[in-house]
């Protein structure tokens, strides 16, 4: 729905872009997997009833430091 009801699935990726910052994302494990192996950051961005996107969306961001999440 764009956002309309909330925040699109893809404005925190849009936001840090425009802001100057290189991301990635994925739905695949496979890529998944390869991006946290690059990355000091990650953002796990789910919803808590998938089979009802209006129920509520978390977002959660992990930090690596020497390694470590």
């Amino acid at each position: 729905m764009s956002g309309i009801f909330g925040t699109a699935p893809t404005a925190i990726e849009d936001y840090l872009k425009n802001e100057g910052f290189e991301t990635s994302s994925t739905m695949n494990e496979e890529d998944f997997e390869k991006i946290c192996e690059n990355s000091d950051s990650i953002i796990f961005t789910f919803y808590v009833n998938k089979n009802n996107i209006f129920d509520q969306v978390h977002c959660v961001n992990i930090s690596k430091k020497d390694r470590k999440y």
